[in-house]
C-alpha cells in the first residue's frame, strides 16, 4: 500500500508540472526522470512513456518521441505479460485454495466414511454379542424348563413310589398289631416292633430321595419289613434271604424299594392272614451285569395251592409296577416248583440291572 501511494504521488507530480505550461520543461522532464528512477509496475510505466512520447511529438522533438514510444511499446508488453503472470498467479493460488478445500472435504467425506464403517462394524459386533446373549439366554430357560419338568417328573415318580412304600393299610394293621401286643402286656415284643416301624418308616423316607441306593439297605428295609409282617400275621409265614458271595452289597446299587414293594404285594395276594405253614425263600444270584432275585413262595402240599395262591394272582403282582419308575426290573419267568419235603409252590425271577 505504501509503495503504491508513492507511485500515486509521482504521477500526481507530473500531472502538476505538466499543467504549468511550456515554461517549465526542463523541470518537467526532470521530474518525468526521478519518477521512472522510481520501482513502479510495468504498466504505469509504459504509460508514463506513452505521455512522454505525446509531449515530445507536441513539441516537435520526434526522435525522442519515437524513443520514448518504443520503450511504450516494450514495456506495454511487458506489462502484459506480468498482468497475465500476476492473473496466472492468482489463478494458481485460487486453484491451490480450491485444491486443498476440495482435499479438506474428501478428507472430511473418507472420515465419514470411515466412521460410518466404525459404526457398522460395532453394529455388527453388538448385534452379534447380543444374538449370543439371546441364544445363551434361551438355551438356559430350555434347560432349565427341561430341568424344572425332569425334577417335577422325580418329585412325582418319588410321591408316588413313597405312597406305594407307605402302604396304608399295612402301616394300619402294624400299629394295630402293636398296639394289641401293649394290651396282651407283650411291652418287649412291643417296644422290639415299633422300634423296627418307626425305623422302617426312616428309611422308606430316605430311600424314596434317591434314585438308587445300595443293595445293603434294600435288604435292611426289606428284613423290617418281613420282621413287622411276620409279627402282624403272627408267625403263619417264614422268610430266608440268601446273597451271593460275589455281589458287593454296599458299592452296588439298585433302584429302592422293588424287593419290598414286590414281597408286599405277594404277601397281599397270597391270603396269608388265613393260611398257615408258607415260607419265603429270597435269593440274589450275580449275573455279569445285573442280579437276578429269585423268589421262590412255598406251601405245604396237603394245602390246596389254588385256593390261595392263583397263577394269575401270582402273575398280577409284578405286572401293577409302574414302569415309569422301575425301569431298571424285568421279570424273567414264573413257574410252578416242588422241593424234597414234598412241598410246592411258585418261583418268580426278577432280573435287577444293577449301578455301580
Amino acid at each position: 500500500m505504501l509503495h503504491f501511494l508513492k507511485q500515486t504521488g509521482f504521477i500526481l507530480s507530473f500531472c502538476l508540472l505538466f499543467l504549468q505550461g511550456n515554461s517549465q520543461q526542463s523541470d518537467y522532464e526532470d521530474s518525468l526522470q526521478a519518477v521512472l528512477e522510481n520501482d513502479m509496475h510495468d504498466t504505469l510505466r509504459a504509460n508514463i512513456y506513452l505521455d512522454l512520447s505525446d509531449y515530445y511529438k507536441s513539441i516537435g522533438r520526434y526522435e525522442q518521441a519515437y524513443e520514448y514510444y518504443y520503450q511504450f511499446i516494450t514495456f506495454e508488453d511487458s506489462a502484459k505479460i506480468q498482468l497475465e503472470a500476476e492473473r496466472l498467479e492468482i489463478a494458481q493460488a485460487k486453484f491451490e485454495t480450491q485444491k486443498k478445500e476440495d482435499e479438506y472435504l474428501l478428507q472430511q467425506k473418507d472420515n465419514e466414511i470411515q466412521q460410518y464403517n466404525l459404526d457398522q462394524h460395532d453394529y455388527y459386533i453388538y448385534s452379534l454379542l447380543i444374538a449370543i446373549l439371546l441364544i445363551i439366554l434361551i438355551s438356559y430357560l430350555i434347560y432349565n424348563s427341561k430341568k424344572i419338568k425332569s425334577n417335577r417328573r422325580i418329585i412325582e415318580i418319588s410321591q408316588r413310589n413313597l405312597r406305594q412304600q407307605l402302604n396304608p393299610e399295612f402301616i394300619y394293621k402294624t400299629l394295630n398289631s402293636i398296639q394289641y401286643s401293649l394290651f396282651s402286656n407283650d411291652r418287649k415284643s412291643s417296644h422290639q416292633n415299633l422300634s423296627k416301624f418307626a425305623k422302617l418308616m426312616r428309611q422308606i423316607l430316605d430311600n424314596s430321595q434317591h434314585k438308587y441306593i445300595s443293595i445293603q439297605k434294600e435288604l435292611e428295609s426289606l428284613r423290617l419289613f418281613l420282621d413287622l409282617e411276620t409279627f402282624r400275621l403272627r408267625d403263619r409265614f417264614e422268610y430266608s434271604i440268601e446273597v451271593d458271595n460275589r455281589i458287593d452289597t454296599i458299592e452296588q446299587k439298585i433302584p429302592p424299594q422293588i424287593l419290598h414293594s414286590f414281597i408286599e404285594k405277594m404277601i397281599l395276594k397270597g391270603n396269608y392272614e388265613s393260611v398257615i405253614g408258607k415260607r419265603i425263600d429270597i435269593r440274589l444270584i450275580l449275573e455279569v451285569d445285573s442280579i437276578i432275585c429269585r423268589i421262590d413262595e412255598l406251601v405245604n402240599d396237603q394245602i390246596n395251592i389254588s385256593d390261595r395262591i392263583s397263577e394269575q394272582n401270582m402273575a398280577a403282582a409284578p405286572l401293577e409296577f409302574d414302569k415309569s419308575m422301575y425301569k431298571d426290573i424285568k421279570i424273567l419267568n414264573y413257574e410252578k416248583i416242588t422241593t424234597n419235603n414234598m412241598s410246592a409252590g411258585k418261583r418268580v425271577d426278577i432280573h435287577l440291572f444293577i449301578k455301580s
